[in-house]
């Protein structure tokens, strides 16, 4: 009974009232169920079945004649007519193996309804004698079955089977004692020890079937429980692993007595900067910051001597790419192993930079020097700074409060603000004898405003003195382009000047030489008057060579009339080329006829002393203004004469590069000092001394030359001479 007691305790333990069950069984919870309800249906067949296969072995031993029942058993019996029972008996046996067995809920049904079948037709057709009469007992074994049909396969706990077992077994008895005839004459009413022999088959056959059903139960559970464990020991390391290596914080452990990392994950290597290999290799020490090195050293002293210390607390530690610390929370966690020391930091660094940028903005209305007030809707104060508390001072009224020093309309216009939600960004206000930037920002919300007051009143004097410097800058600049126009002037006037002693010059020289062939003309005529005699101009030329030699002088002063009448023809022409003053817009035109015009017009400047050499290439015409390039020109040849002094060369080269020319005006002159070579464009700048020049020559040029989209360089050596070059573009 212990055995039974045991098995219905642990059916109602496990299964019965689930909540009750230990954590090791949830985990196999499941399968242990299924393979219960297999179990308990195949056992509860057995119980069922075990009558009957009692009754077929009585049955046996009575047919064949055993001598301890005192019972007068037929003699000469066939064997035929106990072939049922021996199929009872084997069939019996075949289902106590198929209860040991792991077969499935609905394999397990198929089989054992057709062993009750096949025991069903074997009753009915083995118990048949000769004139096929059912046996009594046939009939009782024909119910039995169909009762195990109907509930061998239904979850019933072992000590309902039992019990149906026994009732069965009950039953069976009273019906041959209360109904013999069912026998008829072969075999007389069995005597009470038969019932008390059922009963002790039934019972110790239940009691080894739950004998072994709990023996495999408790095999099953021990080798479950093992796996369990094994499978929890597996999942608790890959969870752990998983925690560790995922975690937001750094995790490590360190030697207590090397102070060696033992133990890093992949965060406090990205915290601190190092590999995993890396700080393997370091001491913990080696990561603390100096500011907190002393500090943390001796919280772990402590800790390892048991004497109390924090295990949660802010430190710095070092990076190891950079010189900014890096300010974390540790934390220590007690382990088992006194060898060990480990603990966790989270990096919060940037927490530390918003918090104190947080208090500096908490802090700001405090430390701001100028007012920062909060108005109710009805204009009451709640909130100044200091700097606001000081407002009655400085009007010079301090029993007074600020909202009587506003204006009159200061309540109405907060309230409006407020209604509307209207943000008025730095205003400027007349208040107290000073300019305020009043900003207003209304709380819809809580029917308030924030205004802020920024004195602006040093701004506003600085903005005036500012605009009175920038009219006095204005009148400068004005006043300074006006002399820059005048000396502009002044130098095309120098320059008109030297074209026109030029011009003069050039012109004077044919005139000198017509007047003098006028004077030679006029003394031949009157040579060839006196010669002449009317009356006979044949005689005359004959006789009188004078005539002959007057008209050489006559021919020979013409001439030269005609040669000094063509050079101011030509003076002339150079002239108008080189000054173009009619032409507005640009124009297509040759620049060796300008170069040729200008040094046309210079040729008493150069005189002798000076020789030109031109290199011309094939140039095409330009587009241009020609009398602008012509004053480039002409500034240019001049300041070469003037450098050459005694004698020298100017050479002129031009050629194509692309879709620019490029001229370059070279001279022997004495070149120009390195220190002045970049200030010779400037406006003023000359070298010549007082009185020589205006010093805008090269400045008008250089300015001439960008206005056509070009370039004009200079380079020079001193005692070699200069060398200019100019680049135009073609188009």
């Amino acid at each position: 009974m212990n055995i039974i007691k045991h098995l219905d305790d642990m059916w109602q333990s496990n299964f019965s009232h689930p909540r009750k069950m230990c954590e090791k069984e949830q985990a196999f919870r499941d399968e242990i169920i299924y393979l219960n309800k297999v179990g308990m249906r195949l056992a509860g067949v057995l119980a069922v079945f075990g009558p009957t296969f009692s009754i077929a072995v009585t049955n046996l031993i009575l047919k064949h004649q055993f001598s301890f029942f005192p019972v007068e058993p037929t003699r000469g019996m066939p064997v035929w007519v106990v072939w049922d029972d021996l199929v009872i008996v084997v069939l019996g046996l075949f289902c106590i193996g198929i209860s040991f067995t792991h077969i499935g809920q609905r394999m397990g049904r198929l089989i054992v309804a057709l062993v009750m079948v096949v025991m069903l037709f074997a009753m009915i057709t083995g118990g048949t004698t000769s004139d096929f009469q059912m046996e009594a007992e046939d009939y009782i074994l024909t119910v039995t079955m169909l009762m195990m049909i109907a509930v061998g396969t239904m979850p019933y706990r072992p000590i309902q089977m039992f019990g149906l077992g026994i009732v069965l077994t009950i039953t069976y008895y009273l019906s041959i004692t209360f109904f013999p005839q069912l026998y008829g004459d072969h075999l007389p009413p069995p005597p009470p020890q038969y019932m008390v022999y059922l009963l002790m088959v039934t019972f110790f056959a239940m009691l080894i079937s739950a004998l072994i059903y709990s023996n495999r139960y408790k095999q099953f559970g021990a080798r479950k429980n093992a796996e369990y464990l094994r499978k929890q020991a597996l999942e608790s390391e890959q969870k752990y692993r998983s925690l560790f290596e995922n975690s937001s914080d750094g995790i490590f452990a360190f030697d207590n007595n090397t102070k060696l990392f033992r133990l890093v994950n992949p965060e406090i290597t990205g915290i601190l900067g190092y590999t995993e290999e890396e700080l393997l290799r370091m001491r913990f020490t080696e990561v603390i910051h100096p500011d907190d090195l002393e500090r943390v050293v001796g919280y772990h002293l402590a800790r390892i001597k048991g004497d109390p210390a924090p295990n949660h607390y802010r430190l710095k530690l070092k990076h190891r790419h950079t010189e900014e610390p890096v300010i974390c929370d540790l934390t220590v966690h007690r382990i088992e192993d006194p060898d060990l020391t480990m603990g966790a930091i989270r990096d919060i660094t940037e927490h530390v930079k918003l918090e104190a940028e947080i208090e500096q903005l908490a802090r700001f209305p405090e430390t701001n020097p100028f007012p920062v007030l909060r108005f109710d809707y009805e204009g009451n104060v709640l909130y100044m700074n200091p700097a606001a508390k000081d407002i009655p001072r400085w009007h010079g009224s301090p029993d007074k409060s600020i909202t009587d020093l506003m204006p009159d309309d200061f309540v109405l216009k907060i309230q409006g603000l407020i209604d509307r939600d209207q943000t008025i960004p730095y205003e400027r206000v007349e208040l107290f004898d000073r300019t305020f930037a009043v900003t207003y920002k209304p709380l819809k919300e809580s029917r308030q405003i924030f205004i802020w007051m920024v004195d602006v009143t040093d701004l506003v004097y600085a903005e005036h003195r500012i605009r009175i410097y920038a009219a006095e800058l204005e009148a400068t600049n004005r006043e300074l382009r006006d002399a820059q126009e005048q000396l502009v002037q002044s130098e095309k006037m120098a320059a008109l000047g030297n074209l026109v002693a030029g011009v003069a010059h050039e012109i004077n020289s044919p005139l000198g030489s017509i007047r003098a062939n006028a004077d030679v003309s006029s003394r031949a005529l009157s040579m060839l008057r006196a010669s002449i005699n009317p009356g006979n101009l044949s005689e005359s030329f004959a006789r009188n060579p004078k005539i002959q030699q007057a008209m050489d002088v006559l021919t020979e002063s013409t001439a030269t009339t005609r040669v000094a009448t063509g050079r101011i023809v030509e003076i002339v022409k150079s002239l108008r080329n080189f000054a173009r003053l009619d032409e507005a817009e640009r124009k297509r035109a040759d620049l060796h006829e300008g170069i040729n015009s200008t040094l046309t017009l210079l040729q008493h400047e150069l005189k002798q002393r000076v020789k030109v050499a031109k290199h011309y290439g094939n140039l095409p015409q330009i587009e241009c203004f020609p009398h602008q390039l012509n004053q480039v020109f002409m500034n240019v040849l001049m300041n070469a004469s003037q450098a050459i002094g005694a004698e020298g060369t100017i050479t002129i080269t031009t050629k194509r590069e692309g879709d620019w020319v490029v001229l370059t005006l070279s001279d022997t002159g004495r070149g120009i000092p390195a220190e002045d070579l970049d200030r010779i464009f400037d406006p003023g700048f000359t070298t010549k001394g007082v009185g020589v020049g205006t010093g805008l020559g090269l400045s008008i040029s250089y300015r001439i030359v960008q206005d056509h989209g070009g370039s004009i360089r200079a380079s020079s050596e001193i005692g070699k001479g200069t060398t200019f070059t100019i680049k135009l573009p073609i188009r």
